[in-house]
C-alpha cells in the first residue's frame, strides 16, 4: 500500500538540518530509492542520539559538498507523509539499545573480572568482542540501508508544486 505524499504548504519553509557538536536536527533514510530516486526519511532532533522524530519527508539526495572535515548533502524536498512508528521503534532499538548493549556490556563483563588472575586476558576478549559487535552491527546497518529496507511506493494526495518535475 503506498504511503501518502502531502505537499509542502507554501508558507512552510524547508527544515533546517544540520547537527554541531552532536547537537541539531538530521534525516534518517526509512526506505529505498524508488524507480524516481526518490525515498522516504525521516527529520530526528538530535542529542548526541536520535532523540525526537519531528517530520517524514518524501526526498531525493542532491548535490554532495565536502567542508574542511564533514560534508553537505543537499535535499529536494517533495512532500511530507505520516511518521510510521515500526520506522521510530527500528531507531530507537538500534541507536537506543543495540549500539549501546555492543559498546557497554562486554566492558562491563570485563571489568567484572578485571581481579582475576587472568584479568588481562579478560579484558582483551572484552575490547575484541566489543569491537567485534560494533563491526557486525555496522555491517547490518549497511545491509538493511541497501538490501533491506523496502522500497515504500509513494501516493501523491493533492496537488505537485509547481516546481516538481514528475
Amino acid at each position: 500500500m503506498p504511503d501518502p505524499v502531502y505537499p509542502l504548504p507554501p508558507d512552510v519553509r524547508p527544515p533546517s538540518l544540520g547537527t554541531y557538536n552532536a547537537l541539531g536536527t538530521m534525516l534518517l533514510y526509512n526506505s529505498r530509492p524508488d524507480d524516481t530516486g526518490r525515498f522516504f526519511a525521516t527529520q530526528w532532533l538530535m542529542i548526541l542520539l536520535p532523540i525526537v522524530p519531528l517530520r517524514r519527508y518524501y526526498v531525493r539526495e542532491g548535490k554532495i559538498t565536502q567542508q574542511g572535515d564533514g560534508s553537505t548533502i543537499e535535499y529536494r524536498i517533495y512532500g511530507t507523509s505520516r511518521i510510521r512508528a515500526i520506522e521510530v521503534i527500528r531507531a530507537y532499538v538500534y541507536f537506543w539499545i543495540l549500539l549501546p548493549s555492543a559498546l557497554i556490556v562486554p566492558i562491563l563483563v570485563a571489568m567484572a573480572h578485571d581481579h582475576d588472575p587472568a584479568g588481562d586476558d579478560v579484558m582483551f576478549v572484552g575490547m575484541f568482542v566489543s569491537v567485534g559487535l560494533i563491526l557486525l552491527l555496522l555491517t547490518l546497518l549497511f545491509l538493511h540501508r541497501t538490501f533491506w529496507r523496502p522500497v515504500r511506493p509513494a501516493q501523491r494526495i493533492g496537488p505537485p508544486s509547481p516546481d516538481e518535475e514528475e
